[in-house]
């Protein structure tokens, strides 16, 4: 009986679920160009925040789409609202984290993600007109002005700094750049551990599998302390990591 339910419930993630995803982006994409115009109107803003605030709509959608199939738990994620401007750091499962992590409780967020995202007509549209940073396309420097610029404009960025998904679950290299912000801004650094993403889509796989997904916002880090150490983006960085992996499973 348990191994009817669970391929039941695997049956309802693939035929319910992963569609209803895949028409949401469909519709969002669609209505894109009325919507960015309509809400930029209404709200007298720029484009890039405009835009941001609907890829934000978006991820909620995506949120609760997803907690009516699997068990999606968020815990003390107002930190990130309460340090924002901030720099959020998270590790990186799936390709649906970023639908995930959408969602977070600033709308004014800039992610900071890898070219192929841009390259995906649906997706390369938001990103491009919501001001995300391309991590390869921009070299350190731009990336840290560019990142600069947004946290000076009341923006929180996130990066993902392993660069790519992680094939076991376990956290790989992280690269520097967004201790190096936080280094040069002084804004804190807020980590966010994600668990069970991967186990909802695998890197190289297409299927949904059952899973429990948790969202957690660990306490800020102060980058003043690092700040006058040599190489104190180093330091920053391992304990950032440090933090991360032990929470995650």
């Amino acid at each position: 009986m348990e191994g009817l339910l669970r391929h039941t419930k695997r049956l309802c993630l693939n035929l319910v679920l992963l569609p209803s995803l895949v028409g949401l982006t469909l519709l969002g994409a669609a209505l894109a160009p009325l919507a960015v115009g309509a809400a930029r109107i209404a709200a007298g803003q720029p484009v890039a925040i405009t835009t941001r605030r609907l890829v934000w709509l978006y991820g909620r959608a995506c949120v609760w789409l997803v907690s009516r199939f699997v068990s999606l738990r968020t815990r003390e994620l107002e930190r990130i609202g309460q340090a924002a401007p901030c720099i959020i750091v998270a590790n990186h499962q799936s390709f649906l984290d970023l639908h995930i992590l959408g969602a977070m409780p600033t709308p004014n967020l800039v992610m900071v993600v890898k070219a192929w995202p841009f390259r995906i007509p649906l997706y390369g549209w938001f990103m491009r007109r919501a001001g995300y940073l391309n991590s390869e396309e921009l070299d350190l420097e731009s990336l840290l002005r560019q990142g600069g610029e947004a946290l000076a404009a009341g923006a929180s960025i996130l990066f993902f700094p392993e660069g790519t998904r992680s094939q076991d679950g376990q956290l790989g290299r992280f690269r520097s750049g967004a201790f190096k912000l936080a280094a040069e801004t002084g804004r804190p650094v807020v980590p966010v551990c994600l668990s069970g993403m991967g186990r909802l889509l695998p890197p190289g796989r297409f299927l949904l599998g059952d899973t429990a997904i948790r969202v957690e916002a660990l306490p800020p880090v102060d980058p003043a302390p690092y700040r006058d150490q040599p190489a104190g983006h180093v330091a920053l960085r391992r304990e950032v990591k440090t933090m991360l992996s032990n929470m995650t499973p």
